[in-house]
């Protein structure tokens, strides 16, 4: 069986909600940066730097021809090792990559952002290798990071439509706030809670991807975080401010491995 979730120490203002909050624990698998390089252990799991591949072929690019900018990829067998309660709705195998359009900024809510960003799964590790950026590839200042996963919790911010509180006192709202920043370790993570920098985005997913899938669009509340990157300076230095990168996907398509189905939604701080 699973751990449990940890109990949480409540601030007194909100005591007379603390069953509701402890109800409101999400598990997610914390992602934490630490230094790369010379002397590091290696690692599949990381931020930036070259992706592994199966051939540079499938370096995804835009529908200009422009490759798209390596920000991040899982290996997912070390995620379900390390990952704890959540890794378990992942697969077993396989590496999770993410691409990034740089130089168009869609913020997820046009049906053609689609062709901005690619989630790519490879199920047989073995077949990849590190490959460098082909020609074209995007400028970026970004210093590789490994991510290292843990299991970690969260609870959602009141901007999130599972927030389940209501209406909060300011001291209430202040009491809250500050116990769900304590949970959230880094601010890489799969699944969980996402910490939303503007408002909840799962409405933005449905809309923008029922307008492009039509019928086989979920409605809002079935969309989840799969993977939020953000809280490096290098990457909100690209965009002239704090960005966070939202993966999102629903529930069936997770379950099902179709990470074609994903939508990428950004977020300005």
């Amino acid at each position: 069986m699973p751990p449990p979730p940890p109990r949480l120490e409540v601030p007194t203002a909100l005591l007379a909600k603390s069953e509701e909050i402890q109800r409101s624990l999400e598990p997610c698998v914390d992602l934490f940066p630490e230094p790369s390089g010379p002397g590091a252990p290696p690692s599949l799991t990381r931020l930036f730097g070259r992706p592994s591949l199966r051939h540079v072929g499938d370096w995804p690019r835009t529908p200009e021809g422009r490759p798209m900018l390596f920000v991040a990829q899982a290996n997912l067998e070390d995620v379900r090792m390390a990952g704890g309660e959540a890794a378990s709705a992942l697969p077993e195998t396989g590496l999770l990559s993410l691409f990034f359009d740089l130089d168009a900024e869609s913020l997820g809510d046009d049906p053609d952002d689609t062709y901005r960003f690619r989630l790519v799964w490879t199920p047989d590790i073995a077949t990849c290798r590190v490959t460098p950026p082909p020609a074209g590839a995007p400028k970026f200042d970004g210093v590789e990071k490994r991510l290292r996963p843990g299991a970690g919790w969260r609870l959602p911010p009141e901007s999130d439509a599972r927030f389940s509180l209501g209406q909060l006192e300011e001291v209430e709202f202040r009491a809250y706030a500050e116990l769900a920043t304590g949970l959230a370790a880094t601010e890489h993570q799969l699944l969980g809670h996402p910490f939303w920098l503007a408002a909840d985005a799962r409405a933005q997913c449905a809309a923008a991807a029922g307008r492009l899938w039509g019928g086989g669009a979920a409605a809002a509340s079935d969309w989840r975080l799969l993977w939020q990157v953000g809280g490096d300076s290098t990457l909100s230095g690209a965009f002239g401010d704090e960005v966070q990168l939202y993966v999102m996907i629903q529930e069936r398509d997770l379950l099902e491995r179709r990470f074609l189905r994903s939508w990428l939604i950004l977020q300005r701080g």
